[in-house]
């Protein structure tokens, strides 16, 4: 859906001023109430650019999917898996 525009996706949203440790903060206290074991890994589905992935590898073991390969390559640039 990005692929054209996934080398600029971050840009355009820190020029928006996104808070991405603001979501991480808010993901990560639904997590905690929600999740049912003691397990350290998390799936982010969707990780586009992979910018929240820094937020959450703090409290678990990380991997990122997404459907965009670009934003996929973008997000290996981002943060090493």
């Amino acid at each position: 859906m990005f692929s054209k525009s996934a080398r600029f996706y971050d840009l355009v949203y820190a020029a928006a001023e996104k808070d991405y440790q603001r979501e991480v903060k808010q993901a990560l206290h639904i997590i905690q109430n929600k999740k049912r074991s003691s397990g350290n890994t998390l799936l982010e589905v969707a990780c586009g650019t992979g910018l929240h992935a820094s937020g959450f590898e703090k409290f678990y073991a990380v991997e990122g999917l997404d459907l965009d390969a670009e934003m996929l390559a973008v997000a290996r640039g981002n943060y090493i898996w």
